[in-house]
């Protein structure tokens, strides 16, 4: 009896795990089906060898060929029990590793294993190689019973070698299973081989089960600690399932605004509570009809059929009115803003999951960038999303075949009256050679990461035309810096030494700032300031007078010229207008600062802003942006 003792507590525990994770509500990920045939197939196999031991204790009553067929199915079950954990273990190993070689050749050879060892079972019944029924009708086993234990060398092997090619982006709980399971089951395996009497392939697979569980399959994955919502993980598996089945939904996103005010007051702990209350009501509220996802610190997601526009109406409306009120939290009340974006999808069959996710990120954005509390991603939305993807993609393709292009617009000088500079600008052609805006992808650029790489091929040609000599009366090229740049801690060094390589006097580059890069508290950049100066290069303030600084502001950094932005110098017909301008640009000069002004486009602004001591213009009025080649012919006929 104390031989079969282990697996019945080891089917008392199946049981329960089958019945804690079981639930028809939940959406199973790959993984979640995965693992669920694991269970499936180890409660065959347990029930399978219990009927084997009965008709065997009994085999003088029951037919010799029922015994070999139980036991033969049995074995069957028992090699793909073993089977199916391995492609589990190595499918959730492999989960974040891009390269499918190796998984693709691991699972080759579990299935080639899976049909040796079946092919070998049929061979079994004629020849009785793994078992086989005596004259006496008693259970014998074969020289090559134990041969089902190279499905687990197979598959240890198989999961060493991948670990260790790829350990790198294994995950810490498939690391955790690889410490614990392998030696758990060595341990039980060579146990059962010492004791064989003793059956542990139910237990052995249990134990592994339950490890799997504990690590990767539990409830608390798919939900969040702090509200008991599901979370992000859990939406991308419900939208998954909701697209394929293409059932028209509603999705509401409802961001709490400036929550760090009440954290910050009360403290951490009454933030955690007023988060929690507000989960509960939109529990409450929407849970019977759809589901509630905590998806960030202050964001929530309300999934919910879609069954009209005034259905959908009500929902929207029914969430806005409930922030407009406090939220009662003992004695207190805490008044908490919340912008709702709304994304209906209608046919699901123009959603992926990823695609979804991009839609509801973006429409955060423009919710946030708009000013408004509320919005629907709608057909507008959805097209600039779609600009936006392709717009990334083709800055990225445009930067590796070094397609970016940089344009000059010269800059009078005043006192001169020649043309003493030029501006570098960027300018980028779509595949069929109309120009896309600097203003559009400029931003862009900026938010993805790519404006480093914009800005290294400028740099390189207008530091190639710097080498080769500047044409006419042109002293210098001014190029606009970004906060990336500024932000690397290497950038003064790197850009002195590059000019240096190439034989280049620094006064020649001029270095423009916007505005905006005057408020960082980034370290590296005003090191950078403070490093290039040093090196005696110059500074232009670029689009002064657009909101970001001050006078004193301007006075803190090394700047030698202000550039006013073109704002500043319209209707300057107007006497109060004419004389703030006059006045600001005689601080600038008291101060030491030349000022060059933007955006000339007529002859009279360009009179008016000399005769109140403009030291430089620049505008289409002069010139306008032109290509390198075309800017050598501008300046010799212009020089």
């Amino acid at each position: 009896m104390f031989s079969y003792a282990a697996e019945f507590l080891s089917i008392i525990l199946l049981i329960l795990l089958v019945a804690h994770y079981y639930d028809p509500m939940r959406i199973q990920s790959p993984f979640g089906r995965r693992y669920w045939q694991c269970l499936v197939v180890t409660g065959a196999s347990m029930a399978l060898n219990g009927a084997c031991v009965l008709t065997i204790a009994y085999s003088d009553r029951v037919p010799l060929w029922l015994n070999m067929l139980l036991n033969t199915v049995y074995f069957a079950i028992a090699y793909l029990m073993a089977e199916v954990f391995t492609l589990y273990l190595l499918e959730k190993l492999m989960a974040h590793v891009y390269e499918p070689s190796c998984l693709r050749r691991a699972k080759a050879i579990t299935r080639g294993t899976l049909a040796a060892l079946l092919a070998l079972l049929l061979i079994n019944i004629p020849t009785g190689v793994i078992f086989y029924f005596d004259d006496a009708r008693q259970y014998c086993r074969g020289p090559a019973n134990a041969v089902g234990y190279s499905q687990a060398v197979v598959a240890v092997g198989l999961l060493v070698i991948c670990y260790c090619r790829n350990r790198a982006s294994v995950d810490k709980g498939m690391r955790r299973v690889i410490r614990l399971g392998i030696p758990m089951v060595g341990a039980l395996i060579v146990f059962q081989r010492l004791n064989q009497h003793i059956l542990l392939n139910g237990t052995i697979a249990v134990c592994l089960a339950i490890l799997l569980f504990l690590n990767f399959q539990t409830e608390k994955i798919d939900r969040d600690t702090l509200t008991g919502l599901r979370n992000r993980r859990s939406f991308l598996l419900e939208a998954e399932d909701a697209l394929k089945e293409q059932r028209p939904i509603q999705i509401l996103s409802v961001s709490l605004c400036q929550f760090s005010a009440i954290n910050l007051s009360f403290g951490y702990q009454r933030g955690d509570e007023v988060l929690y209350h507000i989960a509960r009501w939109l529990e409450q509220t929407f849970g019977r009809s759809g589901r509630v996802f905590r998806m960030g610190p202050v964001t929530f997601l309300v999934e919910l059929p879609y069954s009209g526009e005034a259905e959908a109406a009500r929902c929207v409306a029914a969430v806005q009115q409930r922030f407009s009120q406090p939220w009662e939290l003992g004695k207190r009340e805490h008044l908490v803003e919340a912008k709702v974006m709304e994304l209906l999808i209608t046919q699901a069959g123009d959603f992926t999951t990823p695609w979804l996710i991009e839609c509801l990120e973006y429409g955060k954005r423009l919710l946030k960038r708009g000013g408004r509390d509320y919005l629907r991603f709608d057909d507008a939305a959805a097209a600039a999303l779609s600009r936006r993807r392709y717009l990334t993609s083709f800055l990225q393709r445009s930067i590796e075949e070094g397609r970016i292009q940089v344009w000059y617009q010269p800059v009078y000088c005043t006192a001169d009256r020649k043309f003493c500079s030029a501006e570098a600008l960027v300018r980028l052609q779509d595949e069929y050679g109309a120009f896309i805006s600097p203003a559009e992808f400029i931003p862009l650029a900026e938010e993805s990461g790519l404006i480093e790489g914009i800005n290294r091929q400028v740099m390189e040609k207008v530091c190639d035309l710097l080498e080769r000599g500047l044409p006419g009366t042109l002293q210098g090229v001014s190029i606009n810096l970004s906060m990336r740049q500024l932000s690397y801690p290497d950038f003064a060094r790197d850009l002195f030494d590059l000019m240096q390589g190439k034989g280049i006097p620094v006064e020649r580059l001029l270095l423009e700032i916007t505005e905006r890069m005057l408020i960082s508290e980034d370290d590296a950049v005003r090191e950078n300031f403070d490093q290039l100066a040093r090196l005696d290069f110059r500074f232009f303030l670029d689009d002064f007078g657009t909101g970001y600084s001050n006078f004193s502001g301007v006075l803190q950094f090394p700047f030698t010229t202000i550039k006013l932005d073109k704002s500043l110098i319209k209707d300057l017909e107007e006497e109060k207008r004419r004389t703030s301008v006059e006045v600001l640009i005689d601080l600038f000069h008291r101060t030491g600062f030349e000022v060059v002004a933007e955006g000339i486009e007529t002859e009279e602004q360009a009179e008016q802003l000399t005769a109140i001591g403009v030291d430089y213009l620049q505008g289409f009025y002069f010139a306008r942006p032109m290509p390198e080649g075309e800017l050598i012919r501008f300046m010799e006929k212009n020089s």
